[in-house]
């Protein structure tokens, strides 16, 4: 057991080696010029969308968001909606300097009893509490522990 999550870690880290040196050791980020999502492995629950979001009401309307979020933002929200539910849902966020610090915030899930979807979403309030800067950015999507995708985003033009 603790052999095959050592092997998964060190998979994840040389996963994440790979990506950086394909990005110039760690800057020069795809962000929104990148695929707005990039699966690393097939997951074992159909994604349905994943996104990053500069407004609340674009977590129910997907279409609506963009890759481009605008400047001045001092809060941003990640959200994914699947075809059922799991147990758990969490993720990393990298700018051009690497792994950001996320601060305190809300997590919601949103069940529809109808069709079995579930939308995870959390807001993610700017470091310091000041504003998210512009650049490329990339979040890291894991499903039950699992690195599923990367979201490629861009805040400003």
């Amino acid at each position: 057991m603790i052999t095959r999550k050592l092997l998964r870690l060190w998979l994840h880290w040389l996963m994440l080696s790979l990506t950086l040196a394909g990005c110039g050791g760690g800057s020069g980020l795809p962000g929104a010029s990148g695929a707005p999502v990039e699966f690393v492995i097939t997951p074992e629950v159909e994604v349905l969308h994943a996104f990053m979001a500069s407004d609340y009401d674009q977590i129910e309307a997907p279409e609506t968001a963009s890759t481009v979020l605008p400047s001045g933002l001092s809060m941003i929200y990640c959200a994914i909606t699947l075809k059922h539910g799991v147990n758990e849902v969490s993720f990393e966020i990298f700018n051009d300097s690497g792994p950001m610090e996320i601060g305190e915030g809300y997590w919601m899930t949103i069940s529809d009893h109808n069709t079995g979807q579930v939308t995870y979403s959390r807001d993610i309030p700017a470091p310091d509490g000041g504003v998210f800067a512009d650049g490329a950015y990339q979040t890291k999507v894991y499903l039950d522990g699992e690195l599923v995708a990367l979201l490629n985003w861009s805040i400003g033009e």
